[in-house]
């Protein structure tokens, strides 16, 4: 849950639609971008637009173990090199890396892959 409603898009789809959203981590909406949502009953019009920054969801006892911390940035290999991925350790979050979806065919990544940090 979070405190605030937030679009994310990918930048393709952000090209598509004709706005330049930040990069930015999740809820972090200070710099959004204004897009608006319809539907049959009417449409909205907010600031809370972004481009989802890569990042590694992982609990506290997983970056002890892989030896990094909450905040830091690091690289993450598979066939592509995904460098400035911020770690996210959370009390409760499961280890997986969250890119989107350009970023996904970048690195043919279908369903469930593995990964290296490279530190």
């Amino acid at each position: 849950l979070r405190k605030q409603s937030q679009v994310e898009v990918s930048l393709t789809d952000a090209r598509a639609l004709g706005i330049k959203p930040p990069i930015v981590l999740s809820g972090h909406l200070e710099s959004a971008v204004d897009i608006t949502l319809c539907t049959e009953n009417g449409e909205v019009s907010k600031p809370i637009c972004i481009v989802a920054k890569r990042h590694i969801h992982m609990s506290p006892e997983d970056a002890k173990r892989l030896h990094v911390n909450d905040g830091d940035s690091v690289s993450v290999e598979r066939t592509t090199v995904f460098s400035d991925v911020v770690v996210r350790a959370v009390p409760g979050f499961v280890l997986e890396l969250h890119i989107d979806t350009d970023e996904a065919n970048a690195a043919n990544v279908q369903g469930t892959v593995m990964a290296r940090i490279v530190q």
